[in-house]
């Protein structure tokens, strides 16, 4: 996986009351982080396990027993706060 990144998109928040909220911010979009690769010699990976990441373009989608993944290299994601 080199300098990969996968992820398993989340599309709304949910509160401790339970209560689902909606992104608000159309162009960013959120995912947690299932795996990271061990990066690329001397640049060591920025993401880990339980992140979560934020991007604009689609990755490589595929589905894994039946739960859905997205696949991107590290240098198009944005890290957010860690779960």
């Amino acid at each position: 996986m080199r300098d990969m990144v996968l992820l398993q998109a989340l599309s709304s928040e949910q509160t401790f009351s339970g209560l689902i909220i909606p992104d608000a911010n159309v162009n960013l979009k959120k995912g947690i982080v299932i795996e990271v690769g061990p990066g690329l010699p001397n640049s060591p990976m920025t993401f880990k396990k339980g992140d979560i990441a934020y991007y604009q373009d689609e990755g490589l989608p595929f589905t894994y027993q039946g739960e859905h993944y997205l696949l991107f290299t590290e240098n198009k994601l944005l890290l957010g706060e860690i779960i």
